[in-house]
C-alpha cells in the first residue's frame, strides 16, 4: 500500500532530550520504543511509542526552527482534538507539551493502518459511512465554539481562479487540450469558485483535509480520522466530496458518479454545487503547485499538482 506523497519525518532520536523527557512524564513511564509513521507532510516527528510499563501512544512533534507553521498547526490540533466529545472517531488527546519553539502532542494510539490504495470499496464505504455519521447532526456546541466557518477557511483557496484569470501565465504546465479548455473558460471558472465560498458553510464538523494518509482503519473495520488542525464548521457533504479527489488520485477509473448518486452522505448535494466546489479545488491545487518549493516538505508541490490534474480531469467529465 502506497500513500501518495510525504514529507521528511524527523526520527524520535532527533527530538530534543528535554522534550522527550517531558513526554515520558506526561505518559508516566519512559518511552522505550518509537516507530516512525512515514505518511503525511508534517516535517516534524510522528511516532507510535511504547513506554517501559507497556503504555502505547502516538506522539507528534514540531519545531519552529524547522517549520514554524507546523508548530502552530500542532497547537491548533491539540486544542481542537482535545475538545472532541467522547465517542467521536478521533484519537483522544492525552496531553500537550508546548515549549514555544518546540511542541509535542500526545494521543491515544489507534491500532490501525491507512486505507489500501487504490481504495477498496469496503474501506471507502466505511470512511463515507463515518463521515455521514460525523455530520448527521450539528457539531457539539463546546466544539463548535472553537471553530470558524469553512467558508472563511476556504475563502482564499477558492479565489485561486480569480488570481489565475488575472495572470494566466501563472498556470502550471498542462497538456495542450487541458490548457485550451481552462483558458477558454477561465473567467467562468473564477466566478464558479467564488460562488462556492458561500456554499461550503454550515453547522457540521468538517475536517477539511480528508485523504488516505489522514485516516486509519482498525482491525474491526472502524475508521478514525487524524490530523485536525484545519477543522471548521461546514456543509455535511464537504469532506466526502473532497475525498473523492483522493479516490481518483489512486484509481483514475473509480466510478465517482456512482458514489455521488448512491451514498447517503451526498444526499441533498446539488450537482451545480458539487461542480463549483470541484472547480474551486482544481484552481487551488493548480495554483498552489506553482509556489516555491518547501525544502522540509520536498514532495508537497508535486502532490498538489497531481491532485490538481485529477480534479481537472474529474471536472471535465462533469462539465461540457
Amino acid at each position: 500500500m502506497a500513500v501518495h506523497g510525504s514529507g521528511r519525518r524527523m526520527p524520535w532520536g532527533e527530538v530534543p532530550p528535554s522534550l522527550r523527557a517531558a513526554v515520558d512524564d506526561l505518559l508516566g513511564s519512559p518511552v522505550v520504543d518509537a516507530v516512525s509513521q512515514p505518511a503525511g507532510f508534517s516535517p516534524g516527528s510522528a511516532d507510535r511509542v511504547t513506554t517501559a510499563d507497556g503504555t502505547r501512544a502516538f506522539v507528534k512533534t514540531a519545531s519552529t526552527a524547522v517549520n514554524a507553521q507546523s508548530v502552530e498547526l500542532h497547537r491548533l490540533e491539540g486544542t481542537i482534538a482535545g475538545a472532541m466529545p467522547d465517542g467521536m472517531p478521533v484519537p483522544a488527546v492525552r496531553g500537550v507539551v508546548d515549549r514555544g519553539d518546540w511542541i509535542a502532542v500526545v494521543f491515544d494510539d489507534v491500532e490501525g493502518r491507512h486505507p489500501h490504495t487504490p481504495w477498496r470499496p469496503d474501506e471507502l464505504g466505511a470512511v463515507l459511512d463515518a463521515l455521514a455519521e460525523l455530520t448527521a447532526a450539528p457539531a457539539p456546541p463546546e466544539l463548535g465554539a472553537l471553530l470558524g466557518s469553512a467558508s472563511d477557511a476556504l475563502d482564499d483557496n477558492l479565489r485561486s481562479w480569480e488570481r489565475l484569470a488575472a495572470d494566466p501565465s501563472r498556470l502550471p504546465s498542462l497538456a495542450p487540450d487541458d490548457h485550451e479548455w481552462v483558458t477558454a473558460r477561465i473567467d467562468d471558472l473564477a466566478a464558479a469558485a467564488t460562488t462556492a465560498i458561500g456554499e461550503v458553510g454550515g453547522d457540521r464538523l468538517v475536517h477539511l483535509d480528508v485523504r488516505a494518509d489522514n485516516l486509519l482503519v482498525t482491525p474491526s473495520g472502524a475508521v478514525a480520522l487524524v490530523d485536525w488542525p484545519w477543522a471548521a464548521l461546514g456543509a455535511s457533504w464537504l469532506d466526502a466530496l473532497v475525498l473523492l479527489v483522493n479516490v481518483r488520485l489512486y484509481d483514475p477509473g473509480a466510478d465517482v458518479e456512482a458514489l455521488l448518486r448512491g451514498h447517503p452522505v451526498f444526499a441533498g448535494l446539488d450537482d451545480g454545487v458539487a461542480n463549483r466546489l470541484l472547480v474551486g479545488l482544481t484552481g487551488y491545487f493548480l495554483e498552489a503547485s506553482t509556489g516555491p518549493e518547501v525544502p522540509e516538505i520536498p514532495n508537497l508541490r508535486k502532490f498538489q499538482l497531481d491532485q490538481g490534474l485529477v480534479s481537472l480531469a474529474l471536472l471535465r467529465e462533469r462539465l461540457p
